[in-house]
């Protein structure tokens, strides 16, 4: 289960991942197909403000002291669903799944990276400093490799709702905002 949030340049951020696949996939040509395992395997995040939030309840709150919790937006998500999704947010076709190792693909195409970078006045032109290591991280969390699907690992959040904090986040607007903020920081382009 990874936090989303509209970092980048770390470990484990897969929205700059994402939008620099787009960009590249966009600037030569290529689809912008899932890249990872083509089946639908369940998943979980946490947007970053529901975290926030979750942590002014839990500072706060008695029910809460000495206690641990899971957190998630408290739905289940796959990534093969939410792709066309995050394809219209970067202004992109989605295409069928293209099975690609982002650990290898993206860092081949810093240069295209930096002529997207330029051509749209981004603040960093080094592919590298945008991606982090979250490459990695992508294509684990995508199954990138894998010829059958993981058992899934999801999270119980009953316990947290029971002693108060009830809130819950649409992981298809968490995504919509994460790109739309990386965007107004110009770290990712605006491709439509």
């Amino acid at each position: 289960m990874q936090v989303v949030g509209p970092a980048y340049g770390v470990g484990y951020c897969t929205p700059p991942v994402i939008g620099a696949l787009a960009a590249v996939c966009h600037r030569t040509g290529q689809p912008f197909g899932f890249p990872g395992l083509p089946l639908n395997v369940p998943k979980q995040v946490a947007d970053v403000r529901l975290v926030a939030d979750a942590l002014v309840w839990a500072a706060t709150s008695e029910a809460a002291h000495g206690e641990h919790f899971n957190l998630t937006n408290g739905e289940v998500f796959s990534w093969l669903e939410l792709w066309p999704v995050l394809a219209e947010e970067l202004g992109v076709a989605a295409a069928e799944p293209v099975a690609r190792r982002l650990a290898d693909f993206l860092p081949a195409h810093a240069e295209d990276w930096a002529k997207v970078a330029a051509a749209h006045n981004l603040r960093e032109p080094d592919l590298a400093a945008v991606l982090g290591q979250s490459h990695f991280y992508a294509d684990y969390t995508f199954g990138a490799g894998l010829t059958e699907a993981p058992p899934p690992a999801l999270v119980s959040t009953v316990k947290v709702k029971q002693v108060g904090f009830t809130e819950v986040r649409d992981t298809e607007l968490t995504f919509r905002h994460v790109i739309r903020e990386l965007q107004r920081r110009r770290i990712l382009p605006r491709l439509s």
